[in-house]
């Protein structure tokens, strides 16, 4: 069987270095998410991500740091990358992809029980969009979904779902 994406996330630099290397050296596409490690890695550890990643996916702050370890402007980042995913919490989510920016807003008016594991949440929804050649706002969008049920359970990732009940909720508020 073909692998059709990876997705390296929190991990010591060293090791998503290497685990990415291989990666490109066996021509699979890499989704990169650094999240509470991010602090832990030097300019040259970024610069050699970003060279070899496809997908970048962050929360703003992470995105900020980033930038400043890696001395780098946001748009030198995403002129690296040929797709980067910022997520800003309740204010939604911002794709670059090939000069192309998207907006696409959080789901509002839910009761929000716990916060923890939502960038995981919101990554598995968008990497199911990639791996099935959706739009790119499509892949926010079911990130966006597959967040807000993670925010109304409580403790982290504690809840089950389908693939139905994800598309559903999908039309419902994003139609």
């Amino acid at each position: 069987n073909e692998i059709g994406l990876a997705i390296l996330g929190p991990e010591l630099p060293a090791l998503t270095l290497r685990q990415a290397r291989d990666l490109r050296q066996l021509g699979i596409p890499i989704i990169f998410d650094p999240g509470q490690v991010v602090s832990d890695y030097r300019q040259a550890d970024i610069v050699e991500m970003l060279e070899v990643t496809d997908c970048l996916i962050v929360n703003d702050y992470e995105f900020s740091v980033l930038q400043a370890n890696a001395e780098l402007s946001a748009g030198a980042i995403r002129s690296q990358v040929s797709e980067v995913v910022v997520t800003h919490g309740a204010e939604g989510v911002e794709i670059c992809h090939g000069g192309e920016q998207i907006r696409v807003a959080a789901i509002e008016a839910i009761a929000v029980m716990d916060v923890t594991g939502c960038g995981d949440a919101f990554r598995a929804g968008y990497a199911y969009g990639a791996l099935n050649n959706m739009s790119l706002k499509s892949r926010a969008e079911f990130g966006c979904v597959m967040a807000m049920l993670n925010l109304q359970t409580r403790h982290t990732q504690n809840y089950r779902t389908s693939l139905g009940e994800v598309g559903v909720l999908k039309e419902k508020y994003y139609a």
